[in-house]
């Protein structure tokens, strides 16, 4: 999977699935393979049927509120975030996509608090310092630790764009790097 051959992987898996339907890693990664290939159903089922077995819960739940916010179900997505954190509180990733789902769903004091408490967990994590510029709440200091640096910023895409969400990727791209003073020269920025 991690090659990108998802047409090859999808019917390994599939295969893996008929002789352990428990397996609920086979199911992830499955969703992930269907997901990859634009099967958005297929791949919110396996997604959920990996949610429910106690090894893959919190990533099974977790893929579900992704392929929903692609959807633009976003009350959905938030269900689904709040399933995937029961398993794992610490979870920061689900944290930022369950207060961007909230943000979306009209929520904007909910997801702030949800963002606070990704922060007060990880004051170093990314997604959720940008997450919280998007809904108008400045940080001057997460700001300038991250803006022109090549690194910092391509995180910061990348955790939109593997959720499908290119527009807040761009307004990453254009607000911490293109729109800055100092940069970090690298081809990698201008190639995404």
């Amino acid at each position: 999977i991690d090659g990108g051959k998802y047409a090859d992987a999808k019917p390994l898996l599939e295969k893996a699935i008929k002789f352990n339907p428990d397996d609920g890693w086979a199911l992830y990664y499955l969703a992930l393979c269907n997901q990859n290939l634009a099967l958005a159903e297929e791949a919110l089922d396996a997604a959920y049927d990996a949610g429910r077995h106690a090894e893959s819960a919190g990533p099974g739940f977790s893929l579900a509120g992704s392929i929903l916010l692609e959807q633009g179900k976003y009350a959905a997505a938030a269900d689904a975030f709040q399933k995937a954190l029961r398993h794992d509180s610490q979870d920061v990733v689900s944290l930022s996509l369950l207060a961007y789902s909230l943000w979306k769903s009209g929520n904007t004091p909910e997801a702030l608090r949800q963002l606070n408490a990704a922060r007060a967990q990880d004051p170093l994590d990314i997604p959720s310092g940008m997450l919280m510029a998007m809904m108008g709440t400045e940080d001057k200091d997460f700001f300038n630790s991250i803006a022109g640096r090549q690194e910092e910023v391509l995180d910061g895409m990348e955790f939109f764009l593997t959720r499908g969400l290119k527009k807040e990727a761009a307004q990453v791209l254009e607000k911490y790097y293109l729109q800055t003073t100092i940069l970090e020269p690298t081809p990698l920025i201008h190639y995404y």
